[in-house]
């Protein structure tokens, strides 16, 4: 491996394990060394040195989150005071290089997760190996900049509304939110000659310019009298609608905190030797995003129908990729 990929690499070892002690370690369970080096085994498929462990340690500490240590309690390593998820960044320049940094080393099953907590609002789009998501990003950056400007955007669309020749064309909007929905980034906006809400997919925007025109008022839209109805509209357009089923999955046993922050009390774990039978209600859409998030640790065994079609979409997907 290159040196510069390596080094990029050590330096998103000390994000996951920033994760594993939010997710596992608490005052009244501290981790040990032994125990961060399992679960960062379990979670991420790392592997690494003791000494490689504390030396991470070190760094979240001189990056300003509050840890408490073996040294100071004899008893192991946890996060002092706030969760993680409320801990602001305090200098901007390293959280950009740990943004940096993980986008650059090699993808971890969590990758996603970890990539969110670092980018705040909006979690980064899925890393690929042979494209970083450059143009993703400036496009989110305009957006949040026109959003917090209260000012409109003009924009070329590459999406459906392509003229016939295939050409991008060019549409005035007022954006209002970001939001993220099956595997992909929308916008919520209202466009020209349209009295509704909308959403557009944020990768098929180019040449993104902030005008100078006041934003148009969300309550003029049709059904956004009493405001941005953000989550009702998110629920309703951009993900699929179905009706809840019971579903059974076989996973590994440290999957059981995904599996409740998943699916909440709507789950019934059971354990089988090193794995757990997990009975539950839900959507497929939350199911299927669920799987293909833990598809090394997680199968699903009913209903066959559901589990059958899953299996062909990944056969289709492997097909994509011969080599």
């Amino acid at each position: 491996m290159p040196k510069e990929a390596e080094l990029t690499g050590k330096k998103a070892l000390s994000l996951c394990l920033l994760r594993v002690l939010e997710k596992y370690a608490t005052p009244a369970r501290p981790l040990t060394t032994r125990a961060l080096m399992e679960y960062m085994q379990a979670d991420y498929g790392l592997e690494f040195e003791r000494k490689a462990v504390g030396r991470n340690l070190i760094l979240l500490t001189e990056m300003g989150f509050p840890l408490s240590t073996y040294q100071e309690n004899g008893r192991g390593y946890y996060l002092i005071g706030e969760d993680i998820q409320s801990l602001h960044w305090q200098d901007e320049d390293k959280r950009l290089l740990l943004l940096d940094a993980l986008l650059r080393a090699p993808r971890y099953d969590q990758s996603e997760t970890l990539l969110a907590e670092c980018q705040g609002e909006v979690p980064i789009f899925e890393w690929s190996e042979t494209l970083l998501p450059t143009l993703l990003l400036e496009n989110i950056a305009q957006l949040r900049g026109a959003i917090a400007a209260g000012q409109q955007i003009r924009f070329e669309n590459a999406g459906i509304y392509a003229n016939a020749e295939g050409s991008a064309t060019t549409t005035s909007a007022t954006p209002y939110a970001l939001a993220f929905a099956e595997g992909q980034y929308y916008v919520l906006l209202s466009m020209a000659g349209y009295g509704k809400l909308l959403h557009q997919r944020c990768d098929q925007m180019r040449r993104i310019e902030v005008t100078e025109l006041p934003a148009r008022p969300v309550t003029e839209l049709s059904g956004c009298e009493g405001g941005l109805p953000l989550r009702e509209y998110v629920l309703q357009n951009l993900y699929r609608a179905g009706p809840e089923e019971s579903y059974v999955l076989l996973c590994k046993r440290h999957l059981r905190d995904e599996v409740y922050a998943a699916f909440g009390t709507r789950s019934y774990c059971e354990a089988e030797g090193e794995y757990l039978r997990v009975t539950l209600h839900c959507r497929w859409p939350q199911m299927r995003r669920f799987l293909l998030d833990h598809l090394k640790y997680a199968s699903l065994l009913a209903p066959q129908a559901s589990a059958a079609a899953f299996a062909e979409e990944l056969r289709q997907a492997a097909a994509c990729y011969p080599n």
